[in-house]
């Protein structure tokens, strides 16, 4: 087993969405379900201003109203057609965290919209740098079977497509030496959250090991 890189993280976001059976077309029910949402939001320090409505949208998939915790860390948001949450920042130390209110978010709302959530997926994006070696060290040796284009490759980024999403490699638009890896994964809607995390953190432990890296 090739000795593993050290990457260090400088950016990581983690994505849901879920998507509801149909969408509701009415938006009164939606400013219910804000309501209920943003009580059901105040063990974690929701004030005022980290409510805000989004008018006009242009699609039944833009988000109506928002809900922003711990200076934008965490972003609710609420469609005709969905539920989502972003994390910046996100860590797998704070799993547990984000689950519990992924969890109470997608009750609260399916609650007073009387819906189901169908369809998940969920996204992890996370820029890295490496320690030692440049990015090409990294994906060269996955780049062989290209032997024409081995000689002057400066990264050999890739996208793998899956049955349930899909894993993306390539050179950081950001950061000189860095890799932007993207991983997706959909479930369907009887999936629990916790199964969900598990399964999206043992995507991410295969892509750092195809690539040999610890990500710190």
């Amino acid at each position: 087993m090739p000795e593993k890189t050290k990457a260090e993280v400088k950016f990581s976001s983690f994505e849901y969405q879920g998507s509801f059976a149909d969408p509701v077309f009415d938006t009164a029910p939606l400013v219910s379900a804000g309501q209920a949402v943003y009580a059901a939001l105040k063990p974690w320090n929701i004030s005022p201003q980290d409510a805000k409505y989004i008018f006009p949208v242009s699609s039944v998939a833009d988000p109506v109203i928002s809900f922003e915790l711990a200076n934008r860390k965490y972003l609710f948001s609420l469609a005709h057609s969905a539920i989502a949450l972003k994390v910046d920042w996100a860590d797998w130390s704070q799993a547990e965290l984000i689950i519990q209110m992924a969890e109470t978010f997608k009750k609260t709302v399916t609650g007073v919209l009387n819906t189901e959530v169908t369809g998940h997926r969920l996204n992890i994006l996370i820029q890295v740098v490496l320690e030692g070696k440049l990015i090409k060290d990294i994906t060269k040796p996955l780049a062989a079977p290209l032997k024409r284009m081995v000689d002057d490759l400066d990264c050999y980024g890739f996208i793998l497509h899956t049955t349930r999403g899909l894993f993306l490699v390539d050179k950081s638009v950001v950061n000189p030496n860095g890799l932007f890896m993207r991983i997706e994964h959909r479930f369907d809607g009887q999936t629990t959250f916790t199964k969900m995390a598990e399964a999206l953190h043992a995507d991410e432990l295969w892509l750092a090991d195809v690539l040999a890296l610890e990500i710190v």
